[in-house]
């Protein structure tokens, strides 16, 4: 998922504690697909989370004229469900639209001013810490 913010273009190590069968199965499934261990666990951990992920449109996302968002909360809760990712603070929500929208982009749904402006922002308050906020259109 890179491309999303300078917070998710870092790769990350994954510590995982499996059955000695289960690894065994995973290598030689991965083997098969010509894959790396990693990169097969990857794409299948992938697969399944966008299986369950609505289309990023159901989020029926707009920024109203006074720069807050607007959307389907049901929507937000469906795509956290599917993501795994809290929703409990608006930090925790911004954070889900704006990886569920580079989802969105790597299954070829088309782009989204709206969630490019609100992905400016993070970036924005990433590089400069938390707090930066910018009109509607100015991120």
């Amino acid at each position: 998922m890179n491309g999303a913010g300078s917070v998710m273009d870092a790769d990350s190590i994954i510590h995982l504690r499996v059955p000695d069968v289960l690894k065994a199965r995973w290598v030689r499934a991965s083997r098969t697909a010509g894959m790396r261990l990693t990169d097969w666990i990857v794409q299948h951990v992938e697969a399944a989370m966008s299986n369950s992920l609505p289309p990023f449109a159901a989020l029926g996302y707009a920024r109203e004229p006074d720069g807050d968002l607007s959307f389907d909360q049901a929507a937000i809760e469906q795509a956290a469900s599917a993501l795994g990712l809290p929703i409990d603070t608006e930090d925790q929500v911004c954070a889900l639209i704006v990886v569920w929208y580079q989802i969105a982009l790597d299954r070829g749904e088309p782009a989204d001013p709206v969630a490019e402006d609100l992905r400016a922002e993070m970036r924005a308050e990433d590089e400069r810490g938390a707090g930066v906020s910018h009109t509607p259109g100015r991120a």
